[in-house]
């Protein structure tokens, strides 16, 4: 088993660091009898060594959703627009979350818009 890689109960786990911070996580891949679950493990631990390492030294971010946007522009929101158009925005925020909640912002386009008009 590399050495990265330790079991916990039936799922593998990886232990790494990237730029002096330690990681562990769970590789979601369940241990079975086989060598396969192995390297499926070594896989997972791999993509996600990678994923981390573009986050902490490119500072490329994972994509964001529409309501980690929605969150985000209401931290700002109060400080640029009066309350009642920031209690409008909220009205009409929450009219597009059943089209929207699941969404990446790249998803968003306007194929996606006019299903939302239509809906």
């Amino acid at each position: 088993m590399a050495k990265n890689i330790y079991i916990r109960g039936d799922t593998y786990y990886a232990r790494f660091q990237i730029a002096g911070q330690p990681y562990r996580q769970s590789l979601h891949v369940r241990v079975e009898p086989a060598k396969r679950s192995e390297a499926k493990a070594i896989r997972a631990l791999e993509k996600l060594k990678a994923k981390i390492e573009d986050e902490v030294r490119h500072g490329i971010t994972p994509p964001k959703t529409w309501q980690d946007a929605v969150i985000a522009w209401n931290e700002v929101a109060l400080s640029l627009i009066s309350e009642n158009s920031h209690r409008r925005y909220i009205v009409s925020f929450n009219q597009c979350r059943f089209w929207l909640e699941d969404k990446h912002i790249r998803d968003i386009d306007g194929a996606c818009l006019r299903e939302l008009i239509k809906g």
